[in-house]
């Protein structure tokens, strides 16, 4: 029995990666325009 509850912990997390990758993908790109958006606001504020 131990050998199914290995191929059930494999086959959980295969799904959860293929589930959430394009969130976290999301996620950072979401981040990053962000991250950029401020920075460019911080620079036209401070006259650079």
């Amino acid at each position: 029995m131990g050998a199914h509850d290995r191929l059930d912990a494999t086959m959980f997390w295969t799904g959860a990666l293929l589930a959430f990758t394009p969130v976290i993908i999301g996620l950072i790109v979401v981040g990053v325009i962000v991250y950029h958006r401020r920075k460019r606001a911080g620079q036209a504020r401070d006259g650079g």
